[in-house]
C-alpha cells in the first residue's frame, strides 16, 4: 500500500518504521523543519512497553546510542533534596531516557534505513476521502494522493480536524515549564548538587501543587528542567496568548519555584528564557477513523493524555505497532474500516485507562499538602516490594497497585493483536 503519515513524532516515525517493515511505502510529512528549540530539546522516557516495540521492529542499535538507562527513580524532598523514595526501575522492565530531539533523529535513522521518504517544513493542511483513495492538501498548496493516510500530527491534529470539525481538545489548567542550561554549568557548579549531572535516575521534585523532573544522566544535549504547575488557570498566566513557547521574562518562574533547594535557584538564574507548554487532552472522539476506512488517527490525535504516568508516547507507539500488524497483509483497494473496529476495540480502553490514571496522578500533585508527597511515595515503593516480581498483571485492577502498572509496563501490543486475530491465549506467554 502507498501510504502517507502526517507528523514525525515519535508515534509518526514508528509507524513509519513498523508499516516498512511490512512491505509498505511509506511518506512521512511533518510541518516542522526545525527540531532543536523547544519541546524537542526535552528530556523523555521510554517505558517498558515502548521498549518492547522497537526491539520487535529491531530499531534497539539506534536507539541505544542516544539513551541511557533509567536504573532508579528518586523522589526527593523540593526543600532539602532528601530522597523520600529511591525506586529500581529495572524491576518494571526498564526505562529508557534521552532527550526528545535526539531520540526523534534515531528514528529518523532507522525510518530512512527502510525506505521512508521524509518531507520536513510540508505540513498535512487536511484529507478527504475518494473512492478508491485518500486525498490530502499540503501546507505548500499541493496534494497527494494515497491508499491511507495516518494522522500522527499530535494534540491540534490538522487530520482529526477533516474527520469531526467541530471537536476541540480540552485546554488544562496545568503547564509545563522547561528550562534549559548548559551541561557545563551543572558540572561545573558544586552548589547545584542537588541536581547531580551524573545522577542515573530521573529525579521527581515533589512540591505542593507543582511537580519537577530533572533527567537521568549523563545524556546529550543541555541539562533539562522541567516544572509542572498542576494549578494554573489562564486567569492568572501573565502571558495566557503564548500556549506553545518561548517566554523571556524569567521572574514569575523564578518566584514560584523560589522555595525549592539552592540548585533551582542558580538554575533559574543562570536561565535566559524558559519554553511554556499548556497541557491538553484529547478524549471522547466518535471514531479514530474515517467513515471510508483510508484515515486513521494515532498518538495524540487520538487520545493526548497529562505526563504524570509517563506513558502518552508509549501508547501513540502502541498504536504504531498495531496498525502495522493489522496492515500486515492489506493490498490496495481494500477495505479497511473492519480493521479499523478491531484497532479501536484493541487500543480505546488502554489509552483510556492509561489516561484516566495520569489524570488522577496528577490530582494526587494538586493536593497541595505533604499527605500528597507521601501518597506518591506509598505508591513508587510498591516497585521495591520483593513480592512485585511474582504479581500478575490486572488491567482491572485499581490504578497505583502494583497489578494495575505491571499491565501497563508489560504489554506486548504486537502479541495482544496476535491473539485477537488468532483467538487464542497462547500469545500471552510472550508476557
Amino acid at each position: 500500500m502507498n501510504i502517507i503519515i502526517a507528523g514525525a513524532g515519535l508515534a509518526g516515525l514508528t509507524a513509519s518504521i513498523a508499516l516498512a517493515s511490512k512491505g509498505h511505502t511509506v511518506t512521512v510529512y511533518e510541518r516542522r523543519d526545525d527540531d532543536d528549540l523547544g519541546i524537542s530539546a526535552s528530556g523523555i522516557q521510554l517505558q517498558p512497553n515502548a521498549v518492547r516495540v522497537l526491539r520487535r521492529f529491531d530499531m534497539m542499535d539506534s536507539i541505544d546510542s542516544v539513551t541511557v538507562s533509567n536504573g532508579h527513580t528518586d523522589l526527593r524532598d523540593f526543600r532539602t533534596g532528601e530522597t523520600l523514595a529511591l525506586v529500581d526501575m529495572e524491576r518494571r522492565g526498564g526505562v529508557r531516557y534521552a532527550v526528545r530531539r535526539e531520540m526523534k533523529r534515531a528514528f529518523i535513522k532507522e525510518a530512512e534505513k527502510r525506505g521512508v521518504v521524509l518531507h520536513k517544513g510540508v505540513g498535512v493542511e487536511s484529507v478527504g476521502e475518494e473512492a478508491s483513495k485518500a486525498v490530502v492538501q499540503l501546507s505548500d498548496g499541493s496534494s497527494v494522493s494515497a491508499d491511507l493516510v495516518v494522522g500522527a500530527d499530535g494534540t491540534w491534529s490538522r487530520v482529526r480536524k477533516s474527520l469531526f470539525p467541530s471537536y476541540q481538545p480540552s485546554i488544562l489548567s496545568t503547564v509545563v515549564f522547561q528550562v534549559q542550561v548548559p551541561d557545563d554549568y551543572i558540572r561545573q557548579h558544586p552548589e547545584t548538587q542537588a541536581v547531580d549531572r551524573n545522577n542515573p535516575a530521573i529525579c521527581l521534585w515533589g512540591a505542593p501543587g507543582r511537580v519537577s523532573v530533572t533527567g537521568a544522566g549523563p545524556a546529550k544535549g543541555p541539562f533539562d528542567l522541567q516544572m509542572i504547575d498542576v494549578d494554573y488557570p489562564i486567569s492568572k498566566d501573565p502571558n495566557p496568548n503564548i500556549r506553545l513557547g518561548w517566554v523571556q521574562d524569567m521572574s514569575w518562574l523564578r518566584e514560584r519555584f523560589a522555595d525549592h533547594v539552592p540548585g533551582f535557584g542558580m538554575i533559574l538564574d543562570r536561565a535566559e528564557r524558559y519554553y511554556k507548554w499548556r497541557l491538553v487532552e484529547v478524549s471522547g472522539l466518535p471514531s479514530w477513523s474515517s467513515k471510508g476506512g483510508k484515515v486513521v488517527l494515532i498518538g495524540d490525535a487520538s487520545h493526548a493524555m497529562t505526563p504524570y504516568a509517563g506513558q502518552g508516547s508509549a501508547m501513540g507507539i502502541e498504536d504504531a505497532a498495531v496498525i502495522a500488524e493489522l496492515l500486515a497483509d492489506a493490498k490496495p483497494g481494500d477495505d479497511l474500516r473492519s480493521r479499523w473496529e478491531l484497532y479501536e476495540k484493541l487500543r480505546r480502553p488502554r489509552c483510556e485507562a492509561a489516561q484516566k490514571y495520569a489524570a488522577m496522578i496528577g490530582r494526587s500533585w494538586a493536593a497541595r499538602s505533604d499527605k500528597m508527597i507521601a501518597k506518591v511515595r506509598q505508591g513508587l515503593l510498591m516497585t521495591n516490594d520483593p513480592a512485585y516480581l511474582s504479581i500478575k498483571p490486572d488491567k482491572n485492577a485499581p490504578f497505583h497497585t502494583a497489578p494495575f502498572e505491571k499491565w501497563l509496563d508489560l504489554y506486548d501490543a504486537s502479541a495482544e493483536v496476535e491473539k485477537a486475530l488468532n483467538g487464542t491465549d497462547a500469545v500471552q506467554a510472550r508476557l
